[in-house]
């Protein structure tokens, strides 16, 4: 240590501190803050009123029905097109996956039946939840199998669906207020 700097008594040390903070304070104040790498809107959805979150799931579940239809029914894809839309079809599928919690929390909200009613209608009963799921996931088989595409093995893909359904239903339930946002979210919703 320098000799000056040599602390004999809390007021020199005292000095020496503030002497720091005299020499960095300028350099941090000039010094732009980080980009936050969350978006901005990050809204607590948590806070919305039953109604408005029924309303929102009602329409979230008409759209992914919509986009699973369109999907299951679509040609496989070119092979240089195959990454993209594998990954896209697997995100619909786990969406789609999801609406069975957003299904669950639209019973518990305590939504009047006038909301909940157009909802179900949206949603489909659980046999048809179920045959869509399998469509998405049967035409991902097919085409990876038209494709000559290599696939993992059964303990990786299903590693890799589970993980992928976790992530969407958290997505989901967030965007949809029954539960907490989650950073990134809202931009990676699948469209069709």
């Amino acid at each position: 240590m320098v000799p000056f700097m040599v602390p004999r008594s809390w007021p020199a040390r005292s000095l020496r501190i503030l002497l720091v903070f005299a020499l960095t304070g300028p350099a941090f104040a000039q010094t732009p803050a980080p980009r936050a790498d969350t978006p901005t809107d990050l809204e607590d959805r948590q806070g919305w009123t039953v109604d408005r979150k029924v309303d929102e799931a009602t329409k979230r579940a008409a759209e992914l029905k919509a986009q699973a239809h369109r999907r299951k029914d679509e040609p496989c894809p070119a092979m240089v097109d195959w990454d993209r839309w594998f990954q896209e079809t697997l995100d619909l599928e786990a969406s789609w996956v999801a609406m069975r919690d957003v299904r669950d929390k639209v019973r518990r909200s305590g939504a009047g039946g006038d909301k909940v009613r157009p909802f179900r209608e949206a949603f489909g009963s659980a046999a048809e939840w179920e045959a869509l799921v399998n469509a998405l996931r049967q035409s991902m088989v097919e085409c990876a199998r038209q494709l000559n595409v290599k696939r993992a093995g059964r303990s990786e893909e299903l590693r890799m669906v589970t993980e992928r359904e976790n992530e969407r239903r958290a997505i989901e339930l967030g965007d949809l207020g029954f539960g907490p946002r989650v950073p990134g979210g809202r931009g990676t919703r699948p469209s069709g």
